[in-house]
């Protein structure tokens, strides 16, 4: 490791003690109030899940004032509101995961034999003005600002300084999905049921998907922030693939799949080192 890579490091492990930190303590009453370990009242567990998550968010504005100062901080917070990337990109950011799940609850549907009795299949509507506009605006603020001015904002730039693109994407990942560890000990939540090593491979995918969006934006924190709330509020409210199918069913091994052959396209069109295709001299 090299001299001018010393203070960058130290600052990245530094963020990823805060933002494990934060978040922990504040699920740490969601756990024991799940595994009935210690009486809580409702509400206050409520209140910290929605706490939680801010974890990324406290650590990436704490790290960046105290190590490089006010004029850095109001840098990042300038870039979770920059949106001036080419409209192309618009496509992916609000398409990519619609069609790649809901592929997969098409597959489903023909080869399962499965009732799909989704709440807004009888009221078209309620797609666009409770689960996309309502859920959408929930999404954004505690899943994609909580997180992405830390995960992309903050880390992945530092890791982009040492590696490639791709193997920092898949360290980022780790450093991500092993974030959310708590939430595995929680009854109900989305990570119990579908297991640590699943879990883990898909947050990985998912990171190179965000890393190949945000260098093509131009580290667009907004872009990240807007791919993020698609993704949970695809695979958690429109098309809960893994919600109505079985872990072993055709519908989620090809949802799985179908999201490596993206990886794979994407990386044979974009490259390894920084996932952008260099104009032509």
């Amino acid at each position: 490791m090299t001299e001018s890579n010393k203070p960058i490091t130290r600052d990245l492990f530094l963020y990823v003690v805060i933002a494990y930190a934060f978040s922990w303590i504040f699920w740490l009453p969601q756990v024991l109030s799940s595994n009935r370990l210690l009486e809580l009242p409702e509400f206050f567990v409520y209140i910290v899940g929605f706490v939680a998550p801010f974890g990324p968010l406290v650590a990436a504005f704490s790290v960046t004032y105290l190590k490089q100062g006010k004029e850095a901080t109001k840098e990042l917070l300038r870039r979770g509101a920059d949106y001036r990337f080419g409209k192309r990109w618009l496509i992916p950011l609000f398409l990519l995961f619609p069609l790649w799940a809901g592929s997969a609850l098409l597959v489903g549907w023909l080869t399962e034999g499965v009732t799909i009795d989704l709440p807004w299949f009888s009221n078209p509507l309620s797609l666009v003005f409770n689960f996309s506009i309502y859920n959408f605006v929930y999404m954004f603020f505690f899943v994609g600002v909580s997180e992405e001015f830390g995960w992309r904002g903050y880390a992945l730039d530092r890791l982009q300084t040492r590696y490639s693109a791709v193997i920092s994407s898949i360290m980022l990942g780790l450093i991500w999905g092993f974030w959310h560890l708590p939430l595995f000990f929680i009854s109900g939540s989305p990570q119990q049921a579908a297991g640590l090593v699943p879990y883990l491979l898909q947050i990985v995918v998912f990171s190179i998907w965000l890393t190949w969006l945000y260098n093509n934006t131009g580290g667009s924190v907004l872009a990240a922030i807007i791919f993020h709330a698609m993704m949970d509020l695809t695979l958690l409210a429109i098309f809960p693939v893994t919600s109505i199918f079985a872990p072993s069913s055709l519908p989620v091994l090809y949802m799985y799949f179908s999201g490596l052959i993206i990886l794979v396209a994407v990386i044979a069109i974009w490259g390894t080192k920084r996932m952008i295709r260099e104009p032509k001299k």
